[in-house]
Parts: structure tokens; C-alpha cells; sequence
């Protein structure tokens, strides 16, 4: 907490200045930290670090300690790098198929879809766990398919995108 308390101090060095009345000042700087914390954000001490800080559970963005459990669209977030491809609107086609109705459907049978033979002899049924795997290494999961995409290796993240997927694209 003093850490915090002289970071901020060093915004205004000057004793004759704005914030001369420390006291009142650091009560200010102390509620708004409960604040902050009180819904899941509080400020870290390495605000320039990328490295995970130590409240475990939650990761460091721009000097703040996130709550992973209470970010609701980082599914949506997450989705932004499929949607240059894929819709979730039913019979949206672009470069890849519309993504409505992939839950419980077999992999390469969407009609209006013209999908890589490796795809449609996969014998996979998308289930959250098939897509789990699919999308951490799209060539390792199904060799020579279509889909150019390298990956995204980061189990959360994916975990995020499939949240994302069960609800939107039904």
C-alpha cells in the first residue's frame, strides 16, 4: 500500500502544491483502492509489468489486476479474430462457414459451405470439447484442412471463445 501511496506522491513532488494536506489526500487514495478492489480491480504495483502479479487468478492489463471471472465478453473479445472469417448469423458464408448451429453438428456437412476433404473425412461431431481441441492447433487436430489459422494455444482464452460460441451461436 505505500508503494502505491508514494507512486502516487510522485505525480505531485511539489509540498506547497495542490496536495499539501497528505492526509486527506492518502484517504482519498485509500478509498478509492477499496473501491477498486471491492469490484475485483485493484491497482498493481509493477503497473508497467506484463508479468502475472501476485494475486493469483487474475492477470495484469494496463497496471490493474483483472478478475478473470468478471469479464463477461472476453469471449466476444476473443471472437474478434474469428469474425474476419466466420459469422455467427445463421447462412452467413464468408471465407469460413456461419458458425449457427455448430454445436452437435458434424464437422464439413454445412451446405453452403465448400469445406477441405481432410475436414469432412475428420468424423468429428463439434462438441465444446472438439473445438477445445481444434482451435489450440487447427493442423494438428485435423492435418491439410482449409482453415488458415494458426492456433490459439492459450486454454482460457479458448475456454473464453466457447462460452462465446454456446451462446451466440445457437
Amino acid at each position: 500500500m505505500s508503494d502505491i501511496l508514494d507512486r502516487v506522491r510522485a505525480v505531485n513532488p511539489d509540498p506547497g502544491g495542490p496536495l499539501e494536506n497528505r492526509t486527506l489526500f492518502d484517504a482519498i487514495v485509500l478509498v478509492a483502492i477499496v473501491v477498486l478492489a471491492a469490484d475485483g480491480i485493484h491497482v498493481c504495483p509493477r503497473p508497467r509489468s506484463t508479468e502475472p502479479c501476485h494475486a493469483r487468478g487474475r492477470e495484469v492489463r494496463a497496471g490493474k489486476i483483472l478478475d478473470r471471472r468478471k469479464l463477461p465478453a472476453r469471449g466476444e473479445l476473443r471472437f474478434t479474430d474469428c469474425a474476419a472469417c466466420h459469422a455467427p448469423q445463421p447462412g452467413v458464408a464468408n471465407v469460413g462457414p456461419s458458425l449457427t448451429g455448430v454445436f452437435g453438428r458434424k464437422a464439413g456437412t454445412l451446405a453452403d459451405f465448400r469445406y477441405s476433404p481432410a475436414l469432412k473425412r475428420s468424423g468429428i461431431t463439434w462438441t465444446p470439447e472438439t473445438l477445445d481441441i481444434f482451435l489450440a492447433d487447427p493442423q494438428k487436430a485435423v492435418p491439410n484442412n482449409r482453415m488458415p489459422y494458426a492456433g490459439m494455444p492459450d486454454a482460457a482464452d479458448r475456454a473464453d471463445l466457447i462460452a462465446f460460441l454456446l451462446k451466440t451461436a445457437k
